[in-house]
């Protein structure tokens, strides 16, 4: 959470995909996230297509591409 934000990520065991599981979870937690007045927002890799389905299953829309750097911490 921050000041107006919420992110979502939500992951699914193998075995239990593709039974609508993530989207039931991510559909009570936007209400949740607005009954806390905050912007739900759904974060993925591009190449998620699971994920990038089931966000667009609930409404979300793409808004930016953007690049992550991982660092290892010493």
């Amino acid at each position: 959470f921050s000041r107006e934000w919420c992110g979502i990520g939500i992951e699914t065991y193998e075995e239990f995909q593709q039974q609508g599981i993530a989207a039931a979870i991510a559909e009570q937690f936007v209400r949740y996230c607005r009954e806390k007045g905050k912007i739900p927002h759904w974060d993925c890799w591009k190449n998620n297509t699971p994920s990038v389905k089931t966000a667009e299953k609930l409404g979300f829309g793409k808004l930016a591409d953007y690049e992550i750097i991982f660092l290892r911490f010493l």
